[in-house]
């Protein structure tokens, strides 16, 4: 991924739901697959509300491409330029563009590439790189890695690529014979799957169909994008003199808004009216980064930035249309000059970029051991965890990790990855600091735990389903879910009869379902347990019949046969009554309370 799935943290506030800052000396923070640098960024603009002033907080960035932090360290360059060198909003637009359009402006063309051309100054001459950006260091990277890097500005510098096309070619192999009917895709996409993610619905129909069309994220009114972007290129290799890359190969379905797009100190940018969002999410975006790129020059939090603007939210503007047979060759010579000023200081902060196999080597360094107080890992490197690398954490520390939430594509499986989560870092003697819905909760917070008795993880193990979808369960069955089942679960189809439970106990209550509290657990009770399809497990008594329970039967008694396991907490139980067909049973269950009555 070219840009994180989740909104950028302030890691240090994340440390003291663990731990407390109070007499810290120096702070380790290990960041895997981060990629954009946005939590480092939120986190060092945010030093100062915490009081850690003779602190030291040192970054550790593993990613596995050269990629990856030559935009990093582009991006930190911008972020910590002087206000006299580039005014603070230009300084958001210039961040924005870079960070997640596929088209630039020439003007940022233009700075793109005098900015590449120092970047070969920073990674060629460690005493420059001190002095123009004193924030990174880049000791720990291999040679031939600090050579890829120079070649990467190179060829951002020649700027000869054509991503407008590569996009659209990207396109009609994904959508392959749905390219022509694109437009209802990508409504379909907003309204069904985006609109299904909490905090999905900052995102303006506008600002993401046009983006899913032509790459380009973040617009305004009277500009023009015609360059394009070459930091979204990877795979970048030379033959002899010449350079290329495998072109794109980043998101392409839930876009760069979630970073910095979907929450916002000012509250008036979160403004509805008539269930259409004032302000687009690129709009919060530029305030945010504002504000932060303040906070980072002026030690302080800014004041209400918010200034008399174009609601653009509401605004039904018509996107112009992309050629991606006339993208235009910048024509520019950058100054091959280094520059003699710095960057914006950031005192008690250092940044290291680590080389693409440090998983592998630094577990192994005896100076690592027990050496990280936070760890950041982005969902799609959980897998490489291990307990060598789990051995560099702290047991006083905090490990951070990204939920699949903003991610459509695998929107569906954020259960399964909840429960694979959970027990991982179990193994690993790791626990829940509170319990996260993989759903809803942009991250989940770990902290080492005490050690449990098999018989806990048991029933640890059996109450940890995050999404429940059980279908053809056949007649004669009782169902039993669990009340935290109840709160996750999207949908319990029962033969013909599809019944809603994404409520929590009251609301079901509400509804005339029954609710039965204190149900103990039956000794010495063999449990049959169904795995659903996203990975979660749920148990399964076996009775007679199907039907819908409601209040008037609240009274009756759980009646335990051969097979039965109910959670010793509170239920939510779906009963039926005896000898009655699917289609009486679906009728009955759309039924008022009153008619089943009435009818008994």
């Amino acid at each position: 991924m070219l840009w994180g799935l989740s909104p950028a943290l302030d890691l240090l506030s994340e440390y003291e739901k663990v731990n407390t800052l109070y007499g810290k000396q120096t702070i380790n923070v290990l960041l895997i697959g981060s990629t954009d640098g946005r939590h480092i960024l939120k986190t060092m603009s945010a030093l100062r509300r915490h009081s850690v002033d003779d602190c030291e907080v040192n970054f550790f960035v593993m990613d596995l491409t050269s990629e990856f932090v030559a935009r990093q360290l582009l991006l930190f360059t911008i972020a910590l330029e002087p206000e006299d060198r580039l005014g603070i909003q230009e300084k958001a637009r210039l961040w924005m563009e870079i960070y997640g359009n596929t088209l630039l402006r020439p003007v940022t063309a233009k700075y793109l590439m005098s900015k590449a051309v120092q970047m070969i100054h920073v990674v060629t001459n460690k005493n420059y790189q001190k002095k123009r950006l004193p924030l990174v260091d880049l000791d720990f990277l291999k040679y031939k890695e600090v050579d890829q890097l120079e070649n990467i500005f190179k060829y951002w510098i020649r700027n000869r690529y054509s991503l407008a096309k590569i996009w659209d070619n990207n396109l009609r192999k994904s959508l392959g014979t749905r390219y022509d009917a694109r437009e209802g895709v990508f409504d379909w996409d907003y309204n069904m799957k985006l609109h299904e993610i909490d905090g999905g619905t900052r995102v303006c129909v506008n600002e993401y169909k046009f983006w899913r069309k032509t790459g380009i994220a973040y617009t305004w009114i009277e500009t023009e994008y015609s360059i394009g972007n070459p930091t979204l290129a990877v795979g970048i290799g030379s033959s002899g003199d010449s350079l290329f890359s495998l072109g794109y190969l980043g998101d392409m379905e839930s876009g760069p808004y979630f970073a910095f797009g979907t929450d916002s100190e000012e509250k008036k940018m979160l403004e509805v009216r008539n269930d259409v969002n004032v302000r687009r999410a690129t709009d919060i975006t530029e305030r945010n980064l504002q504000r932060m790129f303040h906070e980072l020059e002026h030690g302080s939090p800014p004041g209400d930035l918010y200034t008399a603007c174009i609601d653009l939210g509401l605004v039904m503007m018509k996107p112009g249309n992309v050629d991606v047979e006339k993208e235009v060759a910048l024509d520019y010579e950058p100054d091959r000059t280094p520059e003699d000023y710095s960057t914006i200081p950031v005192p008690n902060c250092k940044v290291f970029f680590l080389p693409g196999n440090a998983m592998e080597i630094f577990p192994k360094k005896a100076k690592y051991k027990e050496f990280f107080d936070i760890t950041f890992v982005a969902q799609n490197f959980f897998s490489f965890l291990n307990a060598d690398i789990m051995t560099m954490m702290k047991p006083s520390g905090c490990l951070v990790v990204e939920t699949r939430k903003f991610v459509i594509s695998l929107f569906k499986d954020t259960g399964s990855f909840g429960v694979e989560v959970r027990n991982k870092l179990r193994e690993f003697g790791w626990e829940e600091v509170k319990k996260c819905h993989f759903r809803k909760d942009d991250h989940a917070l770990f902290k080492k735990s005490s050690s449990k008795t098999n018989s806990e993880k048991d029933i640890d193990e059996q109450n940890e389903s995050e999404i429940v979808e059980i279908s053809d369960v056949p007649k004669n069955n009782e169902q039993v879910l669990t009340d935290s089942v109840i709160a996750e679960c999207a949908q319990l189809n029962l033969g013909d009869t599809s019944i809603s439970v994404d409520h929590t106990s009251e609301e079901l209550e509400k509804s005339n379902f029954v609710c039965l509290e204190n149900v103990e657990r039956e000794p010495n009770i063999n449990e049959t347990e169904i795995e659903s399809s996203s990975g979660g497990v749920i148990s399964r008594t076996s009775l007679e019949s199907i039907e819908v329970g409601y209040k008037e039967d609240a009274t009756k008694k759980l009646e335990y046969e051969e097979d039965t396991a109910v959670a010793d907490k509170d239920v939510v139980m779906v009963t039926v009554g005896e000898n009655q067909s699917d289609e009486a049973c679906s009728e009955d269950a759309r039924k008022p309370k009153g008619q089943n009555q009435k009818d008994a």
